[in-house]
């Protein structure tokens, strides 16, 4: 008789698997805290993620796979699982229809909507339309309890020039040979320590009193 299957645990650990480009500089580390990007690319892990937010993203994942399925069987030409590499930064579209529109696929526990797009869902959207030479991009957001959707429009030359000057900044701040930076999330996302997974950082709310540095002493950084 075959061992019980604890299928929860089994879950958490495959959501848990690195993806294997953490030492690169990411499409995300443009609104994020440039320390916790240059900890992450140096071989650091944060805090694991809990089971409850890992299960939170594959909820995001299941529905962007919805969508894109739903686009597909509407008679559009769909795209997913790109990888894209632009000023120095890697990331994956959401989903890409042909060479005409991208679209970024969110869910949030917010009951109503917005008014306008959240700069650093736009600031992604957009980054990657300039990266694939594409003129539109959509941030389509889900809000899990009134299940509104809502589709916000994004011109991606509006943002270029705030893109390329924030590409360059994560690069100088994190490679190799750069000192550690100051511990403050970018301008794009002031309430980044709130959901940082860096403990040993002195600002995060959740931070466990030890030394920011303890973490780089102490762990085996990439070679």
């Amino acid at each position: 008789m075959s061992a019980p299957i604890d299928v929860t645990a089994v879950l958490f650990a495959q959501r848990s698997k690195p993806r294997g480009d953490e030492h690169l500089a990411h499409c995300a580390d443009l609104y994020g805290c440039d320390r916790a990007t240059w900890y992450r690319r140096r071989g650091l892990k944060p805090e694991p993620f809990t089971k409850s937010k890992l299960a939170q993203f594959s909820i995001g994942h299941g529905y962007e796979s919805e969508v894109a399925e739903t686009l597909k069987a509407a008679g559009y030409d769909v795209r997913r699982n790109l990888e894209v590499d632009w000023l120095g930064l890697r990331g994956h579209p959401d989903v890409v229809i042909g060479e005409d529109l991208v679209v970024e696929v969110k869910t949030t526990e917010l009951v109503n909507p917005k008014d306008e797009v959240s700069p650093h869902y736009a600031f992604q959207a957009a980054f990657y339309a300039l990266a694939l030479g594409i003129p539109r991009a959509v941030v389509l957001v889900k809000h899990a309890k009134s299940h509104a959707e809502v589709a916000y429009e994004v011109d991606p030359e509006e943002w270029r020039a705030i893109i390329e000057r924030r590409a360059a900044e994560v690069l100088e701040r994190t490679h190799p040979d750069a000192p550690i930076p100051p511990m403050e999330p970018s301008e794009l996302a002031k309430w980044g320590c709130s959901y940082c997974d860096w403990r040993r950082c002195a600002r995060n709310p959740k931070w466990d009193g030890t030394r920011e540095l303890d973490a780089f002493e102490d762990e085996v950084a990439f070679p």
